[in-house]
């Protein structure tokens, strides 16, 4: 019989604790649960954790909206990762990147939403006063806050970017920005955009990604033990009621800083041990 497993993850500014029951120890296997509506749910799960783990691990300077003035969506999923890469060949830069892609609501397009990192200042321009009167209504209430000490805003576009329009503001690295990336992170979208060969999200290479550790099962009490209150909390249970799986997710700015250092060290003392 396999053993209940544990496991933590840590990024700079996160912490999850997952446990997986033995799938002969009781319960339903996950292949016996609602195969399709749960493989379209964990689907959704995987991808929106992925991101959060990359995301947090990883330091951003803007986070970017790019839409697309075509209408074909077999040429347009892949069409902000190939002119990035392009654009780093042709200009001997690095941009890094983490998008995830939206299916418009009114005209059914392609917009990309992107944390963006590594940006020159040939990437950006600006917007003047007539282009930001110009945006609607809700991007200028978002993006009001980020304005030059002397006036002017610090919202800029991506000149190059022709297919569409773009806009791209700066990032403070809170981790609210990885967690706007998330929001769209949805079954309808993520079906749409693999319809059309792509993938629920897109990344750069190079990008830092959290270690997961396993955690012995006799030292798991405790660690789960010490979860704060509010944490956030999931569970999938089999169709007796069993628990299959259980993940708590908090962050960092919202515990202790004694309690935040107990994970920090025993997550570093697992990554030596293991």
């Amino acid at each position: 019989m396999t053993a209940d497993s544990y496991f933590i993850t840590m990024t700079a500014s996160s912490c999850r604790l997952t446990y997986c029951r033995s799938p002969n120890a009781g319960g339903q296997s996950s292949s016996e649960r609602d195969p399709d509506g749960q493989k379209r749910a964990d689907n959704v799960r995987r991808a929106k954790s992925a991101v959060l783990d990359i995301g947090q691990s990883n330091s951003w300077h803007y986070l970017a909206t790019f839409t697309s003035g075509l209408s074909d969506p077999s040429r347009d999923v892949r069409r902000l990762p190939k002119f990035l890469m392009n654009w780093n060949r042709n200009h001997d830069a690095s941009i890094k990147y983490l998008m995830v892609y939206e299916l418009g609501e009114k005209f059914s397009r392609i917009h990309a939403h992107a944390l963006l990192a590594d940006v020159p200042d040939a990437f950006i321009r600006c917007f003047d006063a007539s282009e930001y009167r110009g945006l609607p209504p809700d991007l200028k209430r978002l993006y009001a806050r980020y304005k030059r000490p002397g006036g002017g805003s610090l919202v800029g576009t991506c000149p190059s970017w022709k297919t569409g329009w773009s806009t791209l503001v700066p990032v403070d690295g809170s981790p609210r920005a990885v967690s706007y990336l998330t929001k769209y992170i949805t079954k309808s979208n993520i079906s749409f955009v693999s319809a059309f060969g792509g993938h629920a999200y897109f990344s750069s290479h190079g990008l830092k990604r959290p270690i997961k550790c396993k955690i012995p099962a006799d030292m798991a009490t405790t660690p789960f033990g010490r979860v704060p209150a509010d944490s956030w909390y999931k569970e999938f249970r089999g169709k007796n009621g069993g628990l299959l799986s259980c993940c708590y997710v908090f962050d960092k700015d919202k515990i202790s800083a004694a309690l935040w250092d107990y994970y920090t060290a025993l997550y570093q003392d697992l990554q030596t041990s293991n």
